[in-house]
């Protein structure tokens, strides 16, 4: 059903499906609100944006209404018609977007989607978690090198990401093109406990095993998770300022020292200090 809808400050046509309740949550103002104040002061009207992670489309929708061009990744073969469908029904912003069916990861081939029990929710991902129960859906991956090869991208101003837990395992790989980029403002949607139920289901290939380690805080791999952490910052240390998605200022020798502490928090790392 086609229904009109508020995101942020704006309204939109949207093809809401099965997702009724996630969409009457966008519409209610509670759903990521932090999220849209940061975009209302990082992207301006001559800005390129990546949307990685775009599920149906919300946040790009969102982007169009100011920036000047976006793409939207999403991998998610369910979910990814719904995408098509949100951008073509808001022809005011729909030159504005390219959908892409692809996930970004640290190398162009191919990998196993994974989901908890259906494709087309917001957790699918690329690492296979231990409450996971499919795993059928080979999904394109592609590097943002590569995906702005494709393009013909030559700038981009600001990259939001969030892909539950793949961030850990693709911002490494990407610090170089950041870096080619100069350094666009990334938000990150941080998944620990997606990383720790990924590491854990690889140690016991067990979801019986991984799930009771999980539950009762048994840290068995507590100093690799620490490790993968710490080289996932080491990638971003070219940008000036990070911020919680509040504006909340944060070190990144604190987070180097805790690195538990990213938790499943969203920060903004950018070279402009922020004005909100």
């Amino acid at each position: 059903m086609v229904k009109e809808t508020t995101i942020g400050s704006y309204q939109f046509n949207i093809e809401e499906a099965e997702h009724h309740e996630y969409w009457n949550y966008i519409s209610s103002g509670s759903w990521e609100k932090e999220t849209f104040d940061v975009l209302n002061q990082y992207i301006s009207t001559d800005d390129v944006c990546l949307d990685i992670g775009a599920w149906a489309g919300p946040i790009s929708l969102y982007m169009a209404k100011t920036a000047k061009r976006v793409v939207a990744i999403e991998p998610d073969p369910q979910i990814y018609s719904q995408l098509e469908t949100n951008i073509a029904l808001n022809k005011d912003i729909q030159p504005k977007i390219t959908p892409i069916q692809k996930a970004i990861f640290s190398e162009t081939g191919q990998m196993p989607l994974h989901a908890r029990s259906k494709y087309g929710q917001s957790s699918s991902s690329l690492l296979h978690r231990s409450y996971d129960s499919l795993s059928t859906y080979i999904c394109e991956t592609t590097t943002l090198k590569d995906l702005c090869g494709d393009l013909k991208l030559n700038n981009i101003d600001f990259i939001k990401l969030d892909i539950e837990g793949g961030e850990f395992y693709t911002l490494p790989k990407i610090h170089e093109s950041l870096s080619e980029l100069n350094h666009p403002s990334l938000l990150v949607s941080f998944h620990l406990n997606h990383l720790m139920q990924a590491e854990y289901y690889a140690l016991f290939k067990s979801q019986l095993l991984s799930k009771f380690a999980l539950k009762t805080g048994l840290l068995f791999k507590k100093s690799k998770i620490e490790s993968i952490i710490r080289d996932t910052l080491k990638g971003l240390k070219g940008y000036t300022f990070i911020y919680t998605d509040s504006g909340a200022i944060v070190s990144m020798n604190q987070l180097m020292k805790a690195p538990l502490s990213v938790s499943n928090q969203t920060l903004l790392f950018t070279n402009q200090e922020w004005k909100g």
